[in-house]
């Protein structure tokens, strides 16, 4: 895993990371994620994406959350606008997390919501 970027906030920030081939964007929040970080992490993955030469997934782990802003669901709506990319994972420890996934389905509804990190790194991170 190579570490791209922070996305810096107030009292939070993202950690970037992808692999060699880029075929998946791992972001890694920490603290309180509001708007303004859910802004800046779409630009870029905006980014991202229109550099990608082939498919990837968004993986993004939320182990290290605190807090986050409910107006987040409503940003993240427009997630799948991206033209190369293949899947949105949510990796999701905490039970509370995966409840907060399953009410806002409507929406913002991830392909795959994990729970078990072994799975997440077998499966996605391997590279």
């Amino acid at each position: 895993m190579i570490k791209i970027t922070t996305l810096p906030s107030g009292l939070g920030h993202i950690d970037v990371f992808t692999n060699e081939e880029r075929t998946y964007l791992n972001a890694v929040p920490h603290g309180y994620v509001g708007p303004s970080l859910v802004t800046k992490d779409l630009e870029f993955m905006n980014d991202f994406d229109l550099k990608s030469i082939s498919e990837w997934s968004y993986i993004v782990d939320t182990s290290e959350v605190k807090v986050v802003n409910p107006i987040n669901l409503f940003l993240l709506k427009g997630l799948k606008r991206f033209s190369n990319m293949k899947e949105y994972v949510v990796y999701a420890p905490s039970p509370i997390v995966r409840l907060m996934i399953q009410l806002s389905n409507w929406i913002n509804k991830p392909d795959r919501v994990i729970k078990k990190k072994e799975l997440l790194l077998s499966e996605y991170l391997k590279k």
